[in-house]
């Protein structure tokens, strides 16, 4: 119990809502303020999917980064290849054009 001048109020041991004095059970978090079984509330509820959907969002996004990274790794091994293929034949059409230039 405590009073700061607008008269006697209960607060909370586990979330530190205030109520008022004559409260058994937390208005917040449901916590027994008497010594008994606490109420499941909706908190508990909530906390218990939001603790569920951490864990989806959690795998999901482990899902995403390594689908990501099969992505930067195919693109940059495809590219690679490309740019052998590119250079081989630029060297061929360059080697091709010289050649031409000779003969004139």
């Amino acid at each position: 119990m405590s009073d700061t001048g607008d008269g006697f109020y209960r607060v909370c041991d586990r979330c530190g809502a205030n109520m008022p004095s004559d409260a058994e059970y937390c208005l917040k978090c449901g916590h027994n303020l008497i010594g008994g079984a606490d109420k499941n509330t909706d908190m508990d509820k909530f906390m218990s999917l939001r603790r569920k959907n951490m864990w989806q969002s959690s795998l999901l996004s482990a899902v995403l980064f390594v689908l990501a990274l099969i992505t930067v790794f195919a693109v940059l091994y495809f590219s690679f290849y490309f740019i052998i293929i590119f250079a081989i034949l630029s060297a061929i059409i360059g080697l091709a054009g010289y050649i031409l230039r000779l003969f004139k």
